[in-house]
């Protein structure tokens, strides 16, 4: 799986011979994913300003929380071997979380069931 954030915003791609003996790298996702983008040489990267994909959607309606963008995507292109030329595809996750920037509770008191794990609190 390739997991997309602020930080990481790009893969570049490993080729296992000389990148002068790949070309017409292409990609298609299922969901579509207009976040994910593929360059000529084959790394594959995100857009901060797009989403789209499968979404986990914990949103509320006044747009306190997010979810994660994801989607199952195929990368393929050509690698020239001598006189011959193949198709190869590779198969991989894309996931982009969004962090919930806070996380509020209502009450000035949280209840708790022992053993359960209560989130940090400021």
């Amino acid at each position: 799986a390739l997991f997309f954030s602020s930080g990481v915003t790009s893969y570049p791609v490993t080729l296992g011979s000389a990148a002068a003996d790949w070309n017409d790298f292409g990609m298609v996702c299922a969901p579509e994913a207009p976040w994910l983008s593929i360059a000529s040489s084959g790394a594959v990267s995100t857009s901060s300003s797009t989403s789209g994909g499968a979404v986990t959607d914990t949103e509320t309606p006044d747009g306190d929380f997010v979810g994660i963008d994801g989607s199952v995507c195929v990368v393929s292109a050509k690698q020239k071997s001598g006189n011959e030329t193949q198709k190869r595809s590779t198969t991989f996750v894309a996931l982009k979380p969004k962090p919930w920037p806070t996380l509020s509770f209502e009450n000035s008191y949280v209840d708790v069931v022992i053993g359960e794990e209560l989130a940090p609190m400021k």
